[in-house]
């Protein structure tokens, strides 16, 4: 139970990163910005974002069914 809490919590968080980072980029503004107006850490927004963009590219490159 306790590790499917864990994992839809990351989920949340995956899913929550994602849209502010859309959010940031689509804005037009700079991500200091956007992290200023948005009280959100600058610096956790670039660990995010980085995790992210890792998450897709090894999706990318991992064979469908492996």
């Amino acid at each position: 139970m306790e590790q499917k809490l864990q994992t839809l919590n990351q989920q949340n968080k995956l899913a929550l990163w994602s849209e502010r980072i859309s959010a940031c980029r689509d804005s037009g503004q700079s991500v200091k910005t956007w992290c200023r107006d948005n009280n959100v850490c600058e610096a956790t927004y670039y660990k995010w974002k980085k995790k992210l963009f890792e998450m897709v590219n090894h999706q990318q490159t991992v064979p469908a069914g492996v």
